[in-house]
């Protein structure tokens, strides 16, 4: 993936890196995840469009 690598060995440096990378990976997870369910649901709407011709049934 690239980016930088450092060495931490000092005690307290470490556990708010940690601390840091868990809290960035959640959120990338996240994002992914939100990402996933938006395409799911653009998939069912064109679906169900195609389905019906474009009209929705409601009057």
């Amino acid at each position: 993936m690239g980016g930088y690598n450092y060495e931490l060995s000092h005690d307290t440096l470490l556990a708010p890196v940690l601390k840091a990378k868990k809290k960035r990976v959640a959120e990338e997870e996240a994002q992914k995840r939100a990402a996933e369910l938006a395409a799911e649901e653009a998939r069912i709407a064109r679906e169900k469009m195609r389905r019906t011709g474009g009209v929705s049934g409601r009057w």
